[in-house]
């Protein structure tokens, strides 16, 4: 949510935010958007079932699904579900601006945000990251003792995406992978990729 509001702040477009898929659906089903851009990886209930919900309510605005799965399968699934779009985290300017132009036409004041500003905010949100890994894989080895690997998954799924973000391709790489394992069952493969993203973590370049 950050990186997308720091991608939007000087567009003239005016942002809410959502913080998981219910509450998504209530401000989409209680205000007059022109654009949904819809996580597809949110607690409470997940972008599928918020675009489900929405277009059985009759919701008609476009929604654009943002997603960490490049699989066109995945794509597919969301296009069904009722998503106009499909938008791949992680995201990359020029797409992101090409998509938000032709979905809002005449509404978008500039194309981009400020370079040096941008990349200033970046680092700023790469430092919080960095910082954060160790919650994020001590969250992971609490939900492998406590068996709850569907959380291990949600886990693995948004270390994924942000890692990707911020071009750690390697993390990206290990955490998808170790969600691939988790998606059929593969606990013993999984805990595996556990230890090797651990030892990622420990020794990111922090620069």
């Amino acid at each position: 949510r950050m990186l997308i509001k720091i991608l939007l702040a000087n567009t003239g477009v005016e942002i809410i935010n959502a913080e998981n898929g219910k509450d998504a659906v209530e401000l989409a089903m209680n205000n007059d958007f022109d654009l949904v851009l819809m996580d597809i990886q949110m607690p409470i209930m997940d972008g599928v079932q918020a675009t489900k919900i929405l277009r059985r309510m009759g919701y008609r605005k476009k929604l654009i699904a943002l997603t960490a799965n490049a699989m066109k399968e995945d794509q597919d699934e969301y296009l069904r579900a009722g998503c106009d779009e499909c938008l791949s985290k992680p995201i990359e300017r020029t797409v992101f601006y090409s998509i938000l132009k032709k979905s809002l036409p005449g509404t978008v004041h500039t194309t981009a945000v400020d370079d040096g500003e941008y990349q200033a905010q970046i680092m700023d949100l790469k430092k919080n990251f960095i910082g954060n890994l160790a919650n994020r894989i001590q969250a992971l080895y609490a939900a492998f003792q406590q068996k709850n690997y569907a959380e291990a998954k949600v886990e693995c799924h948004n270390l994924k995406g942000v890692a990707g973000a911020f071009g750690f391709n390697e993390i990206t790489h290990v955490a998808g992978e170790m969600e691939n394992d988790l998606n059929v069952s593969d606990v013993q493969g999984a805990e595996l990729k556990l230890e090797a993203l651990n030892d990622l973590c420990l020794h990111i370049d922090r620069d």
